[in-house]
């Protein structure tokens, strides 16, 4: 997500959707932000990856995918 992100309603329509439903189906979902300010109130207090935190964060994902 970048800051501009959950202003397009495109974006918040598949940003909203995703939520729903990994909330009904159990899913994992790691929506990926460019900086805490990117991230839309309402999923400040969901888990998601803070690109700036973690310069590695690909490497992190890749790494995670090979175990599964």
């Amino acid at each position: 997500m970048s800051e501009e992100y959950y202003g397009k309603n495109h974006c918040k329509n598949e940003m909203d959707l995703a939520h729903k439903q990994a909330t009904v189906k159990m899913l994992k979902v790691l929506p990926l932000a460019f900086s805490y300010e990117a991230v839309p109130e309402i999923y400040q207090s969901c888990l998601y990856a803070d690109v700036k935190a973690n310069p590695n964060f690909m490497n992190d994902i890749k790494e995670a995918l090979s175990v599964v």
